[in-house]
């Protein structure tokens, strides 16, 4: 997912639903694959996020 879009999802919507909000710091992926190998040239990553309750 592109970071902007990302970012706006996370602080729009996702987080507020969830009883958090962003932390100090930035996010970090972790690529679970190569996406040449992967049939349709997807990525899979996780993200992790700093978050601190509401």
């Amino acid at each position: 997912m592109h970071g902007l879009k990302f970012s706006s999802m996370q602080e729009n919507h996702w987080l507020p639903q969830s009883g958090f909000q962003p932390g100090d710091g930035g996010y970090y992926c972790q690529h679970l694959n190569d996406p040449e190998q992967h049939p349709h040239k997807l990525h899979k990553v996780d993200l992790y996020l700093p978050v601190k309750p509401l």
